[in-house]
Protein backbone atom coordinates (compact mmCIF):
# COMPACT_ATOMS: atom_id res chain seq x y z
CA UNK A 1 0.00 0.00 0.00
CA UNK A 2 2.53 2.66 0.84
CA UNK A 3 4.73 1.95 -2.60
CA UNK A 4 0.79 2.57 -4.04
CA UNK A 5 0.84 5.81 -2.15
CA UNK A 6 3.72 6.80 -3.47
CA UNK A 7 3.44 5.89 -7.05
CA UNK A 8 -0.14 7.97 -6.89
CA UNK A 9 1.64 10.72 -5.61
CA UNK A 10 4.44 10.98 -7.95
CA UNK A 11 1.92 10.73 -10.63
CA UNK A 12 0.03 13.91 -8.60
CA UNK A 13 3.06 15.49 -8.72
CA UNK A 14 3.57 15.08 -12.40
CA UNK A 15 0.65 15.87 -13.88
CA UNK A 16 0.70 19.04 -11.77
CA UNK A 17 4.39 20.03 -12.98
CA UNK A 18 3.08 19.46 -16.37
CA UNK A 19 0.17 22.13 -15.51
CA UNK A 20 2.31 24.55 -14.09
CA UNK A 21 4.44 24.33 -17.80
CA UNK A 22 1.39 24.37 -19.87
CA UNK A 23 0.29 27.40 -17.45
CA UNK A 24 3.70 29.51 -17.47
CA UNK A 25 4.09 28.74 -21.85
CA UNK A 26 0.33 30.19 -22.56
CA UNK A 27 1.25 33.30 -20.25
CA UNK A 28 4.26 33.74 -22.19
CA UNK A 29 2.72 33.28 -25.39
CA UNK A 30 0.08 35.90 -24.36
CA UNK A 31 2.37 38.32 -23.41
CA UNK A 32 4.37 37.79 -27.02
CA UNK A 33 1.57 38.01 -28.75
CA UNK A 34 0.58 41.11 -27.04
CA UNK A 35 4.30 42.49 -27.87
CA UNK A 36 3.57 41.84 -32.06
CA UNK A 37 0.34 43.73 -31.31
CA UNK A 38 -1.66 40.22 -32.14
CA UNK A 39 -3.94 41.01 -29.14
CA UNK A 40 -4.79 43.97 -27.42
CA UNK A 41 -2.27 45.05 -24.56
CA UNK A 42 -3.44 44.19 -20.70
CA UNK A 43 -4.22 47.77 -18.96
CA UNK A 44 -3.99 45.65 -15.72
CA UNK A 45 -1.11 47.38 -13.68
CA UNK A 46 1.75 45.37 -13.14
CA UNK A 47 2.28 43.90 -8.77
CA UNK A 48 3.22 46.50 -6.99
CA UNK A 49 6.66 46.63 -5.72
CA UNK A 50 7.58 46.47 -1.86
CA UNK A 51 10.83 45.94 -1.61
CA UNK A 52 13.17 43.00 -1.89
CA UNK A 53 12.85 42.16 1.86
CA UNK A 54 9.11 42.92 2.83
CA UNK A 55 7.12 40.60 4.98
CA UNK A 56 3.46 40.70 5.40
CA UNK A 57 2.09 40.54 8.66
CA UNK A 58 -1.49 39.97 9.91
CA UNK A 59 -2.97 41.11 13.49
CA UNK A 60 -2.21 40.74 16.75
CA UNK A 61 -4.23 38.17 17.26
CA UNK A 62 -3.88 35.71 13.95
CA UNK A 63 -6.88 33.44 12.87
CA UNK A 64 -6.62 31.22 9.60
CA UNK A 65 -7.30 33.73 7.32
CA UNK A 66 -4.80 36.40 8.74
CA UNK A 67 -1.63 33.54 8.77
CA UNK A 68 -2.70 32.23 5.17
CA UNK A 69 -3.23 35.60 3.82
CA UNK A 70 0.16 36.63 4.76
CA UNK A 71 1.71 32.84 3.40
CA UNK A 72 0.11 33.85 0.24
CA UNK A 73 0.83 37.84 -0.20
CA UNK A 74 5.04 36.38 0.50
CA UNK A 75 4.51 33.92 -1.82
CA UNK A 76 3.25 36.28 -4.73
CA UNK A 77 5.54 38.99 -3.66
CA UNK A 78 8.53 36.90 -2.78
CA UNK A 79 8.96 38.18 0.83
CA UNK A 80 8.49 37.04 3.96
CA UNK A 81 5.53 36.12 6.09
CA UNK A 82 5.15 36.95 9.49
CA UNK A 83 2.63 36.83 12.49
CA UNK A 84 2.04 39.15 15.59
CA UNK A 85 0.55 36.85 18.08
CA UNK A 86 0.24 32.89 18.93
CA UNK A 87 -1.19 30.25 16.76
CA UNK A 88 -4.62 29.19 17.65
CA UNK A 89 -5.48 25.47 17.64
CA UNK A 90 -7.58 25.59 14.43
CA UNK A 91 -4.37 27.33 12.68
CA UNK A 92 -1.90 25.07 13.69
CA UNK A 93 -4.14 22.49 12.63
CA UNK A 94 -4.56 23.70 8.74
CA UNK A 95 -0.59 24.51 8.87
CA UNK A 96 -0.15 20.89 9.78
CA UNK A 97 -2.23 19.71 6.59
CA UNK A 98 -1.13 21.55 4.36
CA UNK A 99 2.75 20.92 5.15
CA UNK A 100 3.51 24.66 5.16
CA UNK A 101 5.89 25.87 8.31
CA UNK A 102 4.28 28.97 10.81
CA UNK A 103 5.82 32.06 10.35
CA UNK A 104 8.00 33.42 12.71
CA UNK A 105 7.13 35.83 15.40
CA UNK A 106 7.62 39.49 14.63
CA UNK A 107 9.38 39.64 17.63
CA UNK A 108 12.07 37.02 16.65
CA UNK A 109 12.65 38.13 13.32
CA UNK A 110 11.13 41.63 11.87
CA UNK A 111 14.22 44.23 12.28
CA UNK A 112 12.66 47.29 10.52
CA UNK A 113 12.12 45.93 7.09
CA UNK A 114 8.61 47.19 4.96
CA UNK A 115 6.09 45.54 5.19
CA UNK A 116 2.28 45.28 4.40
CA UNK A 117 -0.27 44.65 6.79
CA UNK A 118 -3.06 41.96 6.05
CA UNK A 119 -6.37 41.21 6.91
CA UNK A 120 -6.57 44.37 9.28
CA UNK A 121 -6.27 48.25 8.75
CA UNK A 122 -7.10 49.11 12.22
CA UNK A 123 -4.05 50.66 14.24
CA UNK A 124 -5.18 49.10 17.98
CA UNK A 125 -5.18 45.44 15.73
CA UNK A 126 -1.43 45.99 14.08
CA UNK A 127 1.57 45.10 15.85
CA UNK A 128 3.45 48.19 17.83
CA UNK A 129 6.68 45.96 16.99
CA UNK A 130 6.07 47.12 13.43
CA UNK A 131 8.29 50.37 12.34
CA UNK A 132 5.47 52.55 11.47
CA UNK A 133 7.53 54.46 8.57
CA UNK A 134 8.11 51.61 6.75
CA UNK A 135 4.65 50.18 5.65
CA UNK A 136 4.14 49.81 1.89
CA UNK A 137 0.72 48.29 1.54
CA UNK A 138 -2.74 47.47 3.30
CA UNK A 139 -4.27 43.98 1.82
CA UNK A 140 -7.76 43.66 4.19
CA UNK A 141 -11.58 42.77 3.17
CA UNK A 142 -12.53 44.18 6.78
CA UNK A 143 -14.85 47.91 6.76
CA UNK A 144 -12.30 50.87 7.26
CA UNK A 145 -11.26 51.53 10.30
CA UNK A 146 -11.91 54.66 12.45
CA UNK A 147 -8.83 54.41 13.52
CA UNK A 148 -6.71 53.17 10.66
CA UNK A 149 -2.95 52.39 10.31
CA UNK A 150 -1.58 56.20 9.44
CA UNK A 151 0.83 56.06 6.03
CA UNK A 152 3.62 58.48 5.93
CA UNK A 153 3.09 58.67 1.93
CA UNK A 154 0.87 56.96 -0.55
CA UNK A 155 0.72 53.31 -0.62
CA UNK A 156 -0.99 50.46 -2.06
CA UNK A 157 -4.28 49.69 -0.73
CA UNK A 158 -6.59 47.23 -1.76
CA UNK A 159 -10.06 46.25 0.65
CA UNK A 160 -12.57 44.50 -1.08
CA UNK A 161 -15.83 43.85 0.84
CA UNK A 162 -15.56 39.90 0.19
CA UNK A 163 -15.92 37.21 3.19
CA UNK A 164 -11.82 36.97 3.38
CA UNK A 165 -8.51 38.35 3.26
CA UNK A 166 -7.61 35.03 1.78
CA UNK A 167 -10.10 35.53 -1.22
CA UNK A 168 -8.34 38.87 -1.57
CA UNK A 169 -4.74 37.03 -2.08
CA UNK A 170 -6.07 34.61 -4.24
CA UNK A 171 -7.60 36.82 -6.65
CA UNK A 172 -4.26 38.62 -7.21
CA UNK A 173 -2.46 35.21 -8.40
CA UNK A 174 -5.59 35.22 -10.60
CA UNK A 175 -5.30 38.91 -12.05
CA UNK A 176 -2.03 38.15 -12.88
CA UNK A 177 -1.89 34.49 -14.11
CA UNK A 178 0.63 33.31 -11.19
CA UNK A 179 0.85 29.74 -10.94
CA UNK A 180 -0.48 28.71 -7.26
CA UNK A 181 1.20 25.70 -5.73
CA UNK A 182 -1.19 23.41 -4.29
CA UNK A 183 -0.65 23.39 -0.54
CA UNK A 184 -0.73 27.05 -0.62
CA UNK A 185 -3.73 26.45 -2.45
CA UNK A 186 -4.89 24.69 0.10
CA UNK A 187 -4.27 27.45 3.06
CA UNK A 188 -6.00 30.06 1.24
CA UNK A 189 -9.01 27.42 0.49
CA UNK A 190 -8.61 27.18 4.56
CA UNK A 191 -8.38 30.91 4.80
CA UNK A 192 -11.71 31.32 2.83
CA UNK A 193 -13.58 28.26 5.04
CA UNK A 194 -12.86 29.81 7.96
CA UNK A 195 -13.50 33.45 7.69
CA UNK A 196 -16.66 32.70 5.85
CA UNK A 197 -17.55 29.56 7.85
CA UNK A 198 -17.78 27.40 4.51
CA UNK A 199 -19.77 29.85 2.89
CA UNK A 200 -22.60 29.96 5.40
CA UNK A 201 -20.89 33.59 6.72
CA UNK A 202 -23.75 36.69 5.91
CA UNK A 203 -20.43 37.68 4.69
CA UNK A 204 -19.89 35.54 2.44
CA UNK A 205 -20.14 36.46 -1.08
CA UNK A 206 -20.29 34.74 -4.63
CA UNK A 207 -17.01 35.59 -5.54
CA UNK A 208 -16.15 34.13 -2.51
CA UNK A 209 -17.58 30.56 -3.51
CA UNK A 210 -16.49 30.64 -7.09
CA UNK A 211 -12.82 31.29 -5.33
CA UNK A 212 -13.32 28.43 -2.61
CA UNK A 213 -13.91 26.14 -5.84
CA UNK A 214 -11.00 27.17 -8.26
CA UNK A 215 -8.56 26.66 -4.66
CA UNK A 216 -9.76 23.28 -4.19
CA UNK A 217 -9.53 22.12 -7.68
CA UNK A 218 -6.24 22.91 -7.18
CA UNK A 219 -5.80 20.67 -3.75
CA UNK A 220 -4.45 17.42 -3.66
CA UNK A 221 -7.23 15.29 -1.58
CA UNK A 222 -8.41 11.82 -0.56
CA UNK A 223 -10.51 9.76 -3.22
CA UNK A 224 -13.86 9.66 -1.77
CA UNK A 225 -14.01 5.52 -1.95
CA UNK A 226 -10.55 4.64 -2.99
CA UNK A 227 -9.00 6.66 -0.34
CA UNK A 228 -5.85 7.36 -2.46
CA UNK A 229 -4.69 10.77 -3.54
CA UNK A 230 -6.55 12.52 -6.38
CA UNK A 231 -6.56 16.54 -7.59
CA UNK A 232 -9.24 18.23 -6.85
CA UNK A 233 -9.82 19.08 -10.52
CA UNK A 234 -10.11 15.12 -10.97
CA UNK A 235 -13.30 14.78 -9.11
CA UNK A 236 -17.18 15.56 -9.49
CA UNK A 237 -18.61 18.49 -8.58
CA UNK A 238 -20.55 16.80 -5.37
CA UNK A 239 -17.57 14.51 -4.66
CA UNK A 240 -15.47 18.52 -4.58
CA UNK A 241 -17.94 19.70 -2.10
CA UNK A 242 -18.04 16.59 0.16
CA UNK A 243 -13.93 17.11 0.18
CA UNK A 244 -14.26 20.73 1.69
CA UNK A 245 -17.41 20.51 3.73
CA UNK A 246 -15.17 17.19 5.18
CA UNK A 247 -12.20 19.55 5.94
CA UNK A 248 -14.36 22.54 7.32
CA UNK A 249 -15.86 20.56 9.70
CA UNK A 250 -12.20 18.89 10.61
CA UNK A 251 -11.31 22.78 10.72
CA UNK A 252 -13.99 23.61 13.04
CA UNK A 253 -13.32 20.83 15.13
CA UNK A 254 -9.69 22.08 16.11
CA UNK A 255 -11.27 25.05 16.30
CA UNK A 256 -13.72 24.42 18.73
CA UNK A 257 -11.65 21.99 21.02
CA UNK A 258 -10.65 25.04 23.65
CA UNK A 259 -11.51 22.97 26.86
CA UNK A 260 -8.38 23.20 27.95
CA UNK A 261 -8.10 26.76 28.61
CA UNK A 262 -10.70 29.07 30.84
CA UNK A 263 -13.38 31.17 29.49
CA UNK A 264 -10.90 34.45 30.02
CA UNK A 265 -8.81 33.03 27.57
CA UNK A 266 -10.93 31.79 25.39
CA UNK A 267 -12.61 34.99 25.21
CA UNK A 268 -9.22 36.42 24.52
CA UNK A 269 -8.08 34.22 21.54
CA UNK A 270 -9.79 35.94 19.37
CA UNK A 271 -10.61 39.60 20.82
CA UNK A 272 -10.60 42.94 18.96
CA UNK A 273 -10.37 46.52 20.30
CA UNK A 274 -12.31 48.95 18.61
CA UNK A 275 -12.53 52.79 19.05
CA UNK A 276 -15.77 54.61 18.18
CA UNK A 277 -16.60 58.06 18.37
CA UNK A 278 -18.39 61.12 17.02
CA UNK A 279 -17.94 64.75 17.15
CA UNK A 280 -20.37 67.19 18.31
CA UNK A 281 -19.05 70.79 17.83
CA UNK A 282 -15.80 71.35 19.10
CA UNK A 283 -15.96 68.37 21.45
CA UNK A 284 -15.26 64.73 20.76
CA UNK A 285 -16.96 61.75 22.67
CA UNK A 286 -15.22 58.80 21.84
CA UNK A 287 -15.60 54.91 23.33
CA UNK A 288 -13.36 51.66 23.53
CA UNK A 289 -15.09 48.18 23.04
CA UNK A 290 -13.67 45.18 22.81
CA UNK A 291 -15.51 42.14 20.79
CA UNK A 292 -14.72 38.72 21.88
CA UNK A 293 -16.33 35.84 19.02
CA UNK A 294 -16.16 32.21 20.53
CA UNK A 295 -17.33 29.76 17.81
CA UNK A 296 -17.56 25.98 19.30
CA UNK A 297 -19.71 22.72 18.23
CA UNK A 298 -20.46 19.90 19.99
CA UNK A 299 -19.46 18.00 22.23
CA UNK A 300 -17.43 20.88 23.20
CA UNK A 301 -20.25 23.37 23.98
CA UNK A 302 -21.80 20.67 26.34
CA UNK A 303 -18.34 20.44 28.51
CA UNK A 304 -18.16 24.48 28.73
CA UNK A 305 -21.65 24.73 30.26
CA UNK A 306 -20.95 22.00 32.09
CA UNK A 307 -17.55 22.94 33.65
CA UNK A 308 -17.58 26.88 33.37
CA UNK A 309 -21.07 28.45 32.06
CA UNK A 310 -22.70 27.02 35.42
CA UNK A 311 -20.43 28.29 37.78
CA UNK A 312 -20.87 31.82 36.13
CA UNK A 313 -25.01 32.02 36.17
CA UNK A 314 -24.65 30.59 39.99
CA UNK A 315 -26.04 26.92 39.37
Amino acid sequence: PATNLRTKMSKIERKQKALEREHQEEVHQREKEERKGKLPPSFLPPLPFFGSDVVFVGHIVPDVDSIASAVGAAHLWNGTALRAGHLNAETRYVLERWGIAPPAHVRESYAGQPFVLVDHNAFEQRSKLLQGDQIRGILDHHALSEEPTSVPQPVFVDIRPWGSCSSVVATKFLEHDVWIPSPLAGLLLSGVVSDTLNLRSPTATRWDSKLLHWLARRVVWQHPRKGEPILGSDLALDQLNAAIDELAHAQFQAKANLTHMSLEQIALSDFKRYKLGRSVGLSKHELEVGWGTIETVEPFFSQYAERDIAKLVGT
